[in-house]
This record gives structure tokens, sequence and C-alpha cells, in this order.
């Protein structure tokens, strides 16, 4: 080894040519001490695993299993900024076979999970950079996630029934006991090897109950129909069903009536309710709906397919059992990146061939891309117009660098909270530390794989509802 100040270090490592088993002195073999080295290019860069590329965008949070995971392990996600807590859930999960992965903040659950796709997901609702309530939302907006089951454990309970009807598995209140967890997994678990979903429809007219049916009739589904609010909250309140179809206009009961009967009850796993109805609603009805329903479906042209979408979303492993045409219309109607169409976006880097490849991707993508050479540009269109969503900062750059200009954005006050992804060629920690303190968001390598910067943007991007 030889090492200088300031301009790096050499490591020279001497390899006979055929293996000896023997202990062998170099200086007995003769070899010079200093050799030059031979530089070589090779043909392809290594590839690194997807544990390393984690690690660079998301810091590892706790020490967890995230870079020894097989194909067929089992795994659970824990989302908790809470490490003690997060530590006891993964030591114990570990007991009963699971491998844990831990993410401390809801951005980095998020894309843990597109990327892990653990069996079950751990998730607490007070988190520092967006409250898990809205990770719920992506994880159930998401075409890989939203089968997954979500536990949410929580120190507070004012979010209970929301979490509830948006897709949450069950609601358990901190501190937990050994008996908890262990029914926490075993649902989990049971879940995942579950061929029988339960679907309850309510509807008083025998016609649209007989065709609703048939439009979700699988072999491994068991569909219940009945025709009054009293019956199904009898039904719902048995435990037995997974998902519920609700008709408003009940002879006996109206749809709110079934609704809240439900959650003010003392259901431990509340199912997800579909609102399917050929009535209008005003503008009340519809928030009075949004606080209890998973979703409302208004009877028409394309209700069917709407239809089968939403119960796609809410029961596990329907939809890979889907006859073709109906996994084409669920694919459509699940398409993540229509949330990215139009977005207005500030690609903001010096390097023109890294612009013209990363902005054709981008618009391909659906986004409104506009581009800036230099930090100075940036700022100048960012203070001319306040419309923009996202910006991509090279940190490297003439005139004004990605962190001046970071800076500066940060105060401009309509751009105080505006997500900024630095990307950058730089791998060294002092620089994600200069990045972040600057004001960055994000922090990306180049090269960038852009799949993963997608993934990063829809995280910044989601918009629930």
């Amino acid at each position: 080894i030889s090492s200088k100040p300031g301009q790096g270090s050499s490591f020279t490592l001497y390899l006979p040519v055929t293996y000896q088993a023997m202990n062998i002195k170099l200086e007995d073999q003769g070899l010079p001490s200093e050799i030059n080295s031979i530089p070589y290019e090779r043909s392809q860069p290594p590839k690194e695993p997807p544990q390393k590329i984690i690690t660079q965008i998301f810091s590892q949070f706790i020490d967890d299993d995230r870079n020894n995971i097989l194909d067929n392990d089992k795994t659970l996600l824990v989302i908790d900024d809470d490490k003690v807590f997060a530590k006891i859930i993964s030591n114990y999960a570990r007991k009963i076979g699971y491998k844990c992965v831990v993410a401390g903040d809801g951005r980095s659950g998020i894309y843990l999970a597109e990327t892990f796709h653990p069996q079950g997901i751990i998730l607490d609702i007070g988190l520092p950079d967006i409250d898990g309530e809205q990770v719920l939302a992506q994880l159930k907006a998401s075409a890989k996630c939203h089968q997954i089951p979500v536990q949410v454990i929580s120190a507070s309970d004012a979010a209970k029934n929301s979490v509830l009807v948006h897709g949450a598995m069950g609601f358990i209140n901190k501190p937990v006991d050994e008996a908890q967890l262990t029914q926490v997994l075993n649902d989990i678990s049971s879940l995942a090897k579950t061929q029988v979903q339960n679907i309850l429809i309510i509807e008083d007219d025998k016609g649209n109950r007989t065709a609703t049916a048939r439009l979700l009739a699988e072999d491994d589904l068991n569909i219940e129909c009945v025709g009054t609010g009293k019956q199904g909250c009898e039904k719902i309140l048995s435990g037995e069903f997974d998902c519920v179809i609700l008709d408003l206009g009940l002879p006996d009961m109206s749809g709110f009536q079934v609704l809240d009967t439900i959650n003010h009850s003392d259901l431990k796993r509340i199912p997800q309710v579909i609102i399917y109805t050929a009535r209008e609603l005003d503008d009340a009805e519809q928030s009075q709906l949004e606080q209890y329903s998973s979703t409302i479906v208004i009877k028409g042209s394309d209700a069917a397919e709407r239809l089968l979408d939403d119960v796609s979303l809410f029961l596990h492993d329907i939809e890979a059992k889907r006859r073709k045409e109906d996994k084409d219309t669920i694919r459509l109607l699940q398409d993540e990146d229509a949330m990215l169409k139009d977005r207005k976006i500030l690609l903001v880097d010096d390097d023109m061939r890294n612009t013209y490849a990363l902005s054709k991707k981008l618009i391909e993508s659906g986004f409104d891309v506009e581009m800036a050479n230099n930090g100075k540009e940036a700022l100048d269109l960012m203070e001319a117009d306040a419309h923009y969503e996202l910006v991509l900062m090279d940190t490297m750059m003439p005139v004004m660098d990605g962190n001046e200009a970071t800076e500066r954005i940060r105060q401009i006050p309509h751009y105080q909270n505006i997500p900024i992804i630095a990307l950058t060629a730089k791998t060294m920690p002092e620089d994600h530390e200069r990045c972040m303190q600057a004001g960055a968001s994000e922090y990306l390598t180049k090269p960038i794989d852009f799949d993963k910067l997608l993934s990063i943007m829809r995280i910044w991007l989601f918009r629930h509802g």
C-alpha cells in the first residue's frame, strides 16, 4: 500500500499463477517491492445489488435483513420512526420465521414496499415526513403494493375509522403485547394463503343483485346477497366479509345508516365498502360518504369495469386470476403514470446529453418538462412562474451550482416546500450531507436509474383522491 495526502491510496496484491497450498512469503519469491498498475477497462460496469441502491436513496434506519432476503423468504416491512418499537417488532417477527425490513419515515417505507413486496406491513400513523394515512393511501393506489396487508399500530386512535375504511387490515393502539403481535402476524399469513374471499352485496333490486354477482363470479370468491339494510348490518357484524358492495336506496334504512352502524360497532376489522349507486349525489352526501366508504361508483356505462377495478384493489390475489380482458381493463384503470400527466417539473443540468436523454423519458411518462442549464437560469424561471411542482437539480454546474440554487429556491415563499431531487455524480457521504443541508428532498447518484427516479417522483407528487 502507498498513500499520499490529497492524491489517494494505491493497493497492490500479488497472487501466484498456480495455487500452492503452502505458506508463501512474498519476499522469498523475489518479487519487486513496487510494480506499475496496469490500466484496464471493463466491457460492462458491474451491476450494484438492489440493496446497495436502496441504501443510497434511503439510509438504513436500523439494522435489518434487507441484504440477505432470498426469493422464498417471508418478509415483513415495519414503517415506524420509533427505533425501539421497530426493533421489538423485528426481533419478534424473526422468531416466527420472517425477514424484516424497517423504514423510519413514510417515503422510504413506500419505496421499500415497492422494492421488496413484503407479505405484510406494520404501519405507524405519526411519521416525521408524511403521515401514515397518506402512506396507506399511496400503498393502496400502487399497482405493485395494493394487495399487501397493512396493519396499523399507533399511539393515537384518532385515525382509526379512516384507515380501516381505506384499506388497513386492522388497527391496534400502542403499546402492544405478544399475543396481539402473534395475532397480527397470523392474520397476515392467513391473508397471504387465503383462497376464498367473501363479498357481501346489499341491493334491494333483485335484477341488479344478480347482475353484480355474475360480474364478480369467480371460483375462489364467496358472494352473498341481501335485500335490506338490517340484513346487511347483521351479515357485516358477523365479521365474515372482506368487501361490501352497498346500494344507498334500501327499503328499510338508508345506506348512510348502514355505514354509521358498522362504523360505530365493535368490529375489529371493518370490511372495505364500495358504494354502488345509480342516484346522483350532492356535495354534502359526497363528503359524508367519503368519511366512510373506500370508493364510490356511480352506475353507468363504465360502472362494471370500475367495480371490477375497485374490488380487485381490496381483495388479495383476485387480479391475477381474472380473465385476460378484465385484467387489461384493470391495468388501464390502475395506470400509475396517469397521475404524472401534465405535472410541471424543472430539469436543471448543464450537460446537454443528460438533459436530452432524461427529458425525453420524462416527457414520454407524461410530465410537462422545462429545462435550465445552471442554477441561475433555474432561479429566474421559478421566480417568474409559480406552477412548478418538482425540481431535478444537478449539483455541479457553472455560474451557480445546484446546492446554492437549492438554498435560494428555499427562500422563495411559494417554493419553500417544493420537492427538490439532487442528481450528482459524487458519492461521498459529505456530498450527500451538503445536498440535504442546502435543502434537497432526496439525493440520487448518477448514472440515474430511471425506474427508481420515477418511483421517488411518484411518492413526492402523489395526490390522494
